[in-house]
């Protein structure tokens, strides 16, 4: 039996959630149905399409805002489930989310898909072979409910997956560190999302892997760093 998704996104973005839209596809595949909308218009959305599940991808500091949006939605509609996906359930060691029904740490395109049909795991479900998933649902977004992402000159691609390359120096309250030497209650450098600006905050969580590429980052300051893709 196929369901209905509804991904709930920032108003006026103008950058391309490839996240949600990589998801998207591999629900399409498995045969459900899904639209995005804007905060703004969440309400209004789910009243006039009638979705099974909202879902938000949340990065670190924006996990208020949609638990805002999905107590809301709850409030008027009970019966609708709500996923929470994103970096910032994978890098919290003991994330939260009272509002959420389901949260999913790790990739989200086998994951989504077993929720919604009703397969729940306690740990992560890696995907082994990125080559098998679909390209991203662009129809999702390149529309006129997101018209700054429509009219965007630039596309954007995810060549891998992954983290910052061995040796990469962090800075810390103790002076900069090599990334693999990083520990849980390390203060490090961090920017904060909700201020837009930088700040110090500790380490909740680590994790490693290997990586096929990595590119080097350089900046008019003359500084480099070696990244995966995805970064």
């Amino acid at each position: 039996m196929s369901a209905k998704i509804l991904f709930v996104t920032h108003d006026s973005t103008s950058h391309e959630p490839l996240g949600i839209e990589y998801v998207s596809a591999a629900l399409l595949r498995a045969g459900h149905a899904t639209k995005a909308c804007m905060q703004s218009k969440t309400l209004a959305t789910v009243g006039s399409w009638r979705p099974d599940l909202v879902a938000f991808q949340v990065i670190s500091g924006d996990e208020r805002r949609w638990g805002d949006v999905a107590r809301n939605v709850k409030a008027k509609y009970p019966h609708i489930k709500a996923i929470f996906g994103g970096p910032h359930y994978l890098f919290a060691e003991k994330p939260s989310q009272p509002e959420a029904d389901y949260v999913v740490r790790g990739d989200g395109e086998l994951a989504i898909v077993d929720i919604v049909e009703g397969r729940t795991h306690e740990d992560l479900n890696a995907i082994e072979n990125l080559d098998s998933l679909p390209h991203p649902d662009r129809r999702l977004l390149y529309n006129d409910d997101f018209a700054a992402i429509k009219t965007n000159a630039i596309r954007n691609e995810i060549a891998t997956r992954g983290c910052l390359a061995y040796n990469t120096p962090i800075e810390t309250s103790d002076g900069c560190v090599p990334v693999q030497d990083i520990k849980v209650g390390d203060i490090v450098v961090a920017y904060d999302t909700a201020r837009s600006e930088i700040c110090r905050q500790p380490v909740v969580a680590t994790s490693r892997r290997l990586a096929d590429d990595l590119f080097v980052l350089r900046t008019d300051a003359g500084h480099s760093v070696k990244i995966t893709g995805e970064h």
